[in-house]
């Protein structure tokens, strides 16, 4: 018998071998927190944490990372191609209305300050189009220093259609708009919530 952690990296070597990205993003969601908080640490000027207060949410609804003021929260997704933002929640009567067609439950507003996004294959901006995808190669996927980081404030998602709800999915019209500035924009919104706490 090998390790757990001997596991794991069997696991990630062959679902890179298979490019299968979908289950590199699930197998890599809970460590991307550790990850972006380390980002966020080295990058900005306050740090941000993962949440520890699963028994008082067992969903933990809303938000993964909480700044150690406690007044920004932020929503931490690992995305290579689309930005989704469906979530699996429990069914109740709490999300009756907020259920998407595919049965995933939509965030409400309200629910977080700004979306970080973890891209490990990139999105880097190159002189002809600074919005082209220039994806690096899946091999290059464990390597967290080349990871780009996409910060979009929560008000940037608000879904037209559906007032009181975010949108399923990120347009590329509007995540592209915030390519390159994840610190800028984490400060900014930390600066607007410090304002209002």
């Amino acid at each position: 018998m090998k390790s757990l952690v001997e596991y794991q990296e069997i696991a990630m070597k062959r679902l890179i071998k298979e490019g299968n990205l979908r289950d590199l993003g699930k197998m890599f969601g809970d460590a991307n927190e550790d990850v972006q908080s380390d980002w966020i640490a080295k990058n900005t000027s306050f740090t941000a944490l993962p949440r520890s207060d699963f028994d008082d949410d067992p969903d933990a609804s809303g938000f993964d990372l909480l700044t150690t003021t406690g007044l920004m929260r932020i929503q931490s997704k690992i995305r290579v191609d689309t930005i989704h933002l469906e979530q699996t929640r429990r069914k109740s009567s709490k999300h009756e209305g907020d259920a998407s067609a595919t049965g995933h439950v939509s965030y409400s507003v309200g629910e977080f300050d700004v979306l970080l996004v973890s891209r490990p294959l990139g999105n880097k901006a190159t002189k002809r189009d600074k919005y082209t995808d220039t994806s690096r190669p899946i091999e290059e996927y464990p390597d967290v220093e080349k990871w780009d980081m996409i910060a979009i404030p929560e008000y940037a998602l608000y879904d037209p259609k559906r007032p009181g709800l975010l949108r399923n999915s990120v347009p590329k019209s509007i995540w592209s708009q915030y390519v390159g500035r994840a610190a800028e924009v984490l400060e900014e919104i930390y600066e607007s919530v410090s304002n209002r706490g």
